[in-house]
């Protein structure tokens, strides 16, 4: 009782086709401070077999603020080599869609798409996407925090007024001990309170979240009964002692004490 499947199916009716994730590559640039965000956009459309006069449109968008981008046509896609993104403030989690559209028989019909793509930042390599992206930001007075977006995923935040900060962490296992798993938790309790996902959808972030729990921490989001808040809370300390004994934390912080001893 209270326990249901993660992973959901979504039947589609409309015949529109789905540009896969492989086919896309949106490369988000760091912005110095008082400069937009910008962004690189790489798509191959080789393979659908689409109408070669559809037309192509990215759309960067949060919420209800939005950008368009227009590209050409599938027979002569013509991508911006770089994306101003100025409509936004830089600490949102700006996500991406790609929109073919029909201009001869049926003009304004949506040929295939893309929703919900997450861009990869430019540390990350081609092809690959941080289920748990570090963005550096002015966060006042706050140091860190986890911000949850329920369609971009979780972003770690950390405050750029504070110099070496994100070097500080990677360097020193103390303060990656302390922070990490705090972060950790408020997405844990998001998938355990509800880790529900579209299979179908690549871009459904709790897709990635509840393989890299079930995988790489061996805790199943279906075995937990989501009536039994303590349950839950059983499940959330499990997957976050898991995560903190695969990379090791006390081990790394105890070697580097006795380095400072000595």
């Amino acid at each position: 009782m209270g326990k249901m499947s993660s992973a959901k199916k979504r039947i589609n009716h409309t015949g529109r086709k789905k540009i896969l994730c492989d086919a896309i590559d949106i490369e988000l640039h760091s912005a110095s401070m008082g400069e937009p965000l910008m962004a690189t956009p790489r798509l191959d459309l080789s393979e659908m077999k689409l109408p070669d006069d559809a037309a192509v449109v990215i759309e960067a968008y949060y919420k209800s603020s939005g950008m368009r981008f227009d590209c050409g046509t599938v027979g002569k896609l013509n991508l911006p080599p770089k994306i101003e993104l100025d409509q936004f403030d830089p600490s949102v989690s700006i996500l991406f869609r790609i929109k073919v559209v029909d201009t001869g028989q049926q003009p304004g019909r949506l040929v295939a798409s893309a929703e919900r793509i997450r861009p990869r930042s430019d540390e990350e390599e081609k092809g690959r996407r941080s289920i748990f992206p570090i963005k550096e930001l002015d966060l006042g007075h706050e140091v860190w925090r986890t911000d949850l977006d329920q369609d971009a995923g979780p972003v770690l935040k950390l405050n750029y007024r504070i110099p070496g900060f994100k070097q500080a962490i990677l360097d020193n296992p103390m303060m990656r001990g302390l922070l990490l798993p705090a972060a950790l938790r408020p997405v844990l309790e998001e998938i355990a309170r509800n880790p529900a996902f579209d299979e179908d959808d690549e871009a459904d972030w709790k897709r990635d979240w509840v393989t890299f729990c079930r995988d790489q921490l061996g805790a199943d989001p279906d075995d937990i009964d989501r009536s039994d808040d303590e349950g839950k809370e059983t499940w959330i300390r499990t997957a976050t002692q898991k995560f903190c004994q695969d990379i090791g934390f006390v081990d790394a912080i105890v070697a580097s004490v006795k380095e400072d001893v000595q």
